[in-house]
């Protein structure tokens, strides 16, 4: 994938090469892309040398804002430091492992995301966050590929202008980068859209895929995560995607599940535990 510097953006233009994210005859294209200068608006000039630092920039300062809500929701002064060491007493472990470390991470962000907290209001928050996603998608970022199909963050308010630029962006793509990160072997891709299967119905943002994908999907699951318990979860649901399938199509597709999970997939699991901490 090819990035074009653009005034103070980048456009796409266009996947050569082998091992980019999807096949060279596919092209990523979000619409409006023109207005380049608002998704950068409030990142430093520093962190808009590229889009890989403008997407980390604001994904980790939107991580900073969602922490600082959380402890505000849960009636946690986030700069009281006694409040704050309290709380993580009564946790157990790795939760208060977690916990201190995004108390860390508040106090080490708060002056570096100043400028874009105090000027990118939530619903231009949510389009950058998962624009830029799509970019590094599209420049063969897996993990930002992952983090655009799960759809982690908010999204911008329902019949707003950015809710239908990023509507457009996702219902164009989600599904081009789960069938692109699943051929080659991404299990962070198949983690993200095995999430997105389980999708609440009155989400505002539904993938449907249909019961071939779902089956490969989480038979895939079945056989690369390691829990029992999860492992049996994700073999029921493969049982009720494949009563939606002939007998015929579900045994060639259950043949080519199984070589690819031996094959691109090396027979293996992916590092589930990482997948929670994907986006932040």
């Amino acid at each position: 994938m090819r990035v074009k510097a653009i005034a103070m953006g980048w456009v796409l233009v266009g996947l050569s090469g082998a091992g980019n994210l999807a096949a060279a005859t596919t092209t990523i294209n979000e619409p409006a892309r023109d207005t380049t200068a608002e998704l950068l608006q409030g990142i430093p000039p520093a962190e808009q040398a590229s889009s890989a630092s403008a997407y980390r920039y604001v994904r980790h300062c939107l991580a900073r804002r969602q922490f600082e809500s959380f402890l505000g929701s849960d009636g946690i002064d986030p700069d009281a430091t006694s409040s704050l060491r309290m709380r993580a007493a009564g946790m157990s472990e790795p939760l208060r492992a977690r916990f201190l470390e995004n108390v860390r991470m508040l106090d080490a962000r708060r002056a570096a995301c100043a400028p874009w907290e105090q000027s990118v209001a939530p619903d231009k928050a949510a389009l950058q966050v998962y624009l830029l996603a799509l970019d590094n998608a599209a420049a063969g970022d897996a993990r930002a590929a992952a983090c655009f199909v799960a759809l982690p963050w908010a999204e911008p308010a329902q019949g707003t202008p950015d809710h239908a630029r990023f509507a457009g962006a996702y219902t164009a793509q989600a599904r081009m980068l789960i069938d692109a990160g699943i051929a080659r072997g991404s299990w962070l891709m198949v983690r993200a859209a095995a999430g997105r299967l389980d999708a609440h119905p009155h989400a505002t943002m539904t993938l449907p895929l249909e019961p071939a994908l779902a089956y490969r999907i989480s038979r895939l699951m079945q056989m690369g995560i390691e829990d029992p318990a999860l492992s049996g979860t994700f073999a029921a649901d493969a049982r009720r995607y494949a009563s939606r399938l002939s007998p015929a199509v579900l045994e060639v597709l259950e043949k080519d599940v199984q070589s690819q999970f031996s094959s691109v997939f090396a027979g293996r699991g992916g590092d589930w535990d990482s997948f929670t901490r994907l986006c932040d």
